[in-house]
């Protein structure tokens, strides 16, 4: 049965080494989703659609193309 919201596959998964109590995901539906460890809830979302919730702090980092 699929009866959570979250049942896509994943792509990819990694800690947030600032505060190792988080982790982000992002699935085959192209949706990424920050999730607190302790809890086990979302803390925040993102879609392919722009569409976000919940409230992240974040910090981007620009890589250079080799």
């Amino acid at each position: 049965s699929r009866s959570s919201d979250f049942c896509a596959p994943l792509t990819s998964f990694d800690w947030n080494e600032a505060d190792v109590n988080l982790i982000g995901t992002c699935s085959i539906d192209t949706t990424c989703t920050i999730w607190g460890i302790e809890t086990g809830q979302v803390i925040g979302q993102i879609s392919s659609s722009g569409r976000v919730s919940g409230y992240v702090k974040t910090q981007l980092i620009a890589h250079d193309k080799e």
